[in-house]
């Protein structure tokens, strides 16, 4: 069981999206959408020319339904803990695109 709240996971997540762009190797966008409780990652390559007008890679994606907040728009309806487990999967994934310091 994590000691974490799902708003604390939601800043690491956040977070970590910032660290991960600031390396320079992908763009990491992080969306939350309230009125379904939900965390959205998408990972793209940072070498895209979004200026350019051409559509951007595919884009990885993960994302965590953390509450249900409008349960006629829910995809499901979480628990607490089923939540923090959902952000903690999310948070790894994310930290799985740092570099820290190894090659691939």
């Amino acid at each position: 069981m994590s000691n974490h709240t799902a708003e604390e996971l939601a800043i690491q997540i956040l977070s970590t999206c910032l660290l991960v762009t600031a390396q320079g190797k992908w763009h990491a966008h992080f969306q939350f959408a309230a009125h379904v409780g939900w965390i959205e990652v998408r990972v793209r390559p940072s070498t895209h020319n979004y200026d350019s007008g051409e559509a951007p890679p595919p884009a990885a994606m993960k994302w965590a339904t953390i509450s249900g907040l409008n349960p006629s728009l829910c995809y499901s309806r979480p628990t607490e803990e089923d939540a923090r487990q959902n952000l903690m999967k999310l948070l790894a994934w994310v930290q799985s695109h740092l570099d820290m310091g190894t090659t691939k």
